[in-house]
C-alpha cells in the first residue's frame, strides 16, 4: 500500500487506487440508515428560488431572473466547448438569489 502513487486529479478520474491510498471505503446502506430516521422534513425553499424549482422550461419563466437562472442550468447541463464561464454565472447567480441579495 505504500507505494501506490499519489498524483492529483478530479474525482471523477479517481479509480479503487486512489481510494485505496487515501484509505478510502465505500459502503452501501439504505436511506435509513444513511440518515437514521424513516423520512427527511420538508426543506424550505427561499421565495426567491420558488420560480426556479417551480418551472420546468425557461421559456415559461415569469420573471427576468428565472429565465437566466435555469438558461445557466440548461448550458451547464449540456456543455459546449468555450462555455466553461456557464457553471461560474449558474453558481454564482443560483448563490445571490438563495442569499436574497437579488
Amino acid at each position: 500500500m505504500a507505494n501506490l502513487i499519489r498524483s492529483a486529479k478530479s474525482g471523477n478520474d479517481w479509480t479503487q487506487n486512489e481510494l485505496r491510498a487515501y484509505n478510502i471505503h465505500v459502503v452501501d446502506q439504505s436511506f435509513v440508515e444513511f440518515f437514521n430516521q424513516n423520512q427527511l422534513p420538508v426543506p424550505s425553499v427561499p421565495p426567491a428560488l420558488r420560480h426556479f424549482c417551480e418551472t420546468e422550461d425557461r421559456r415559461l419563466a415569469p420573471d427576468d431572473a428565472t429565465y437566466a437562472l435555469l438558461h445557466y442550468l440548461d448550458l451547464v447541463q449540456n456543455p459546449k466547448e468555450d462555455l466553461e464561464a456557464a457553471v461560474e454565472n449558474f453558481a454564482f447567480d443560483l448563490l445571490e438569489i438563495s442569499s436574497g441579495k437579488t
